[in-house]
């Protein structure tokens, strides 16, 4: 983490904002206000930030729309959402849009600085891991005993210290994101960058931008030199999810990059530059499909999957619900500043039967939201199911 982080403020209260500033100035941070969401856009086009606190209701652009916009550019940049509202459901919202946190209004500023300090360790943790961890440590945040964890967390074990593309496949919210960090932390490169990306979403030029980079007055807004995830990984690993969402123009772009272990970023002046990196990929589609219809190439297909790894439904390995369970109820009571809280037998019993869609990220997000609804009772009854009552 830098010691003083810039910090772009997206606040349309312009009181607000100035007080924000002149707290985090008497940290000797620096922080660079945007009143507006295309304010907070030009910015973010022209100019790199450790950190963005970002308002949930501007006049102009959707605070889930610009979180977005966020992560197309800087989709390394942690985003701490500031919102009035303190409902649970804005919480879920900005977090499926992207968001890395979620603080309102009424906490003090000692509670968002260090809110915004946590994201950035944690972004550095991610990036760049201080130390190779013992197999035990790199596959601790994969939970479960079921056979099929096990068989999961073996075949992790056994494809981390390659070079080899891997492809992991699974539903959506099964994990696979956790699997890729195993990967990279139990592989010779875990010293080294991990980069997270998402396939979906985005213009050609922005998703090659994004990915190769690209040089100053490459397009319009391109007014600084972008390094692009490949180089920002170089000699660390990629993970780029929902693969079956890239354009075939890009995995065409991909494909070469991978093959020949350098990119071209965009731009007059561009060459081939090279880098090193392990490429890791994730999908819930079948591609096999997505390449009779002509959707995804065949020839990408086959460079990403020499090492394929399945994550399996939470529905598949149920047995598995209450360890996660009381992993999620203890860190959304330690992130709520709640009491310690059980789930009710009757809770308990009701959610083994359920059938679970969304799988452990719709879990997570029960649970969080059922810790908010308890309130200060230390057990979670079926009434505080908000989330699975809506389903009944």
């Amino acid at each position: 983490m830098s010691k003083f982080p810039h910090v772009l403020i997206v606040e349309d209260n312009k009181d607000t904002s100035y007080i924000l500033r002149q707290l985090m100035e008497a940290e000797l941070w620096n922080a660079t206000p945007a009143y507006t969401g295309k304010a907070a856009q030009d910015l973010l086009r022209d100019n790199v930030y450790q950190a963005i606190l970002l308002d949930y209701s501007l006049p102009d652009v959707e605070g889930t729309e610009l979180i977005k916009f966020c992560k197309l550019l800087h989709p390394n940049t942690p985003i701490l959402m500031h919102t009035g509202y303190d409902e649970g459901h804005v919480g879920f919202e900005v977090s499926r849009a992207g968001a890395d946190g979620f603080i309102t209004k009424g906490s003090g500023f000692p509670e968002i600085k260090e809110a915004i300090e946590s994201l950035l360790i944690h972004q550095k943790a991610i990036k760049t891991s201080g130390k190779v961890l013992s197999k035990k440590d790199s596959l601790a945040h994969i939970i479960g005993n079921s056979k099929l964890i096990n068989d999961l967390k073996s075949d992790i074990a056994t494809f981390a210290d390659t070079n080899t593309s891997t492809l992991i496949i699974g539903p959506n919210g099964s994990g696979k994101e956790a699997v890729a960090a195993g990967l990279h932390a139990l592989s010779r490169r875990a010293a080294m960058p991990f980069i997270v990306d998402n396939a979906a979403g985005g213009t050609i030029e922005l998703s090659d931008s994004r990915y190769f980079g690209h040089y100053k007055g490459a397009f319009t807004g391109a007014d600084a030199d972008y390094l692009g995830t490949f180089r920002q990984a170089d000699k660390g690993t990629v993970f780029i999810d929902e693969i079956g969402n890239m354009v075939l123009n890009t995995q065409q772009k991909m494909l070469r990059a991978t093959q020949f272990k350098e990119v071209i970023p965009l731009g007059i002046k561009a060459k081939p530059v090279k880098v090193d990196v392990r490429l890791i990929t994730a999908t819930n589609k079948n591609l096999l499909h997505e390449i009779e219809k002509g959707t995804f190439m065949e020839d990408f297909y086959h460079r990403i999957s020499t090492v394929i790894i399945e994550v399996p439904s939470l529905n598949a390995r149920i047995e598995d619900l209450p360890l996660l369970a009381e992993h999620f109820i203890k860190k959304f009571c330690a992130e709520e500043r709640r009491n310690h809280k059980e789930l009710a037998q009757e809770s308990l019993d009701f959610m083994m039967h359920y059938n679970w869609t969304g799988n452990v990220r719709e879990l997570s997000n029960v649970l969080h939201n059922a810790v908010i609804h308890a309130g200060s009772n230390e057990v979670i009854y079926m009434k505080n199911l908000n989330r699975l009552n809506l389903k009944r």
